[in-house]
């Protein structure tokens, strides 16, 4: 307590007396920012390790091949119009049961793949079950995928980088 300062008659605190100058604000260490959580798939709600991420998927299916790339789609059918990457499917006359645009498979921008039968008149099928037609159906590793009762495919989903 120094000379002429105010005090509280009750406990003989002292009063702060208001001045021109301001206190200086408490120094904050600086902060690094936290590096960014990857994000959380809307269908399971749980993070995945980007690591984990494909980098896109290889359909193997009549003897030819397709490469979707993240960000990706391609239409699956006899009508190559579409999608010249599918010619070998118009050129089989054994896939007389495919439709000309039977299904389409895409790949979004993190890797996640999905297939949508395109009201084909054989349908699609994934681990034996028919899908409905216009809705679109998460790929797994290990999915069973059938454009009709009797062409497999075969999906490889390709390691990130």
């Amino acid at each position: 307590m120094t000379a002429g300062q105010l005090v509280c008659h009750g406990c003989f605190t002292p009063y702060v007396l208001l001045t021109d100058r301001q206190p200086e604000p408490p120094r904050q260490e600086p902060r690094t920012p936290a590096p960014p959580s990857p994000p959380v798939p809307a269908e399971t709600g749980r993070e995945e390790p980007w690591a984990l991420r494909p980098a896109g998927l290889r359909i193997e299916l009549a003897g030819g091949v397709v490469e979707v790339r993240p960000g990706g789609s391609v239409t699956l059918g006899r009508d190559a119009r579409h999608d010249p990457r599918i010619a070998f499917l118009a050129d089989e006359t054994r896939l007389g049961h495919l439709s000309a645009r039977h299904a389409t498979v895409r790949v979004d921008v993190d890797g996640t793949a999905w297939v949508r039968d395109e009201g084909s008149t054989n349908h699609t099928y994934l681990d034996g079950r028919q899908l409905p037609s216009g809705q679109w159906t998460r790929l797994r590793p290990g999915h069973a995928l059938r454009l009709t009762s009797s062409l497999p495919v075969t999906l490889r989903f390709l390691g990130a980088g």
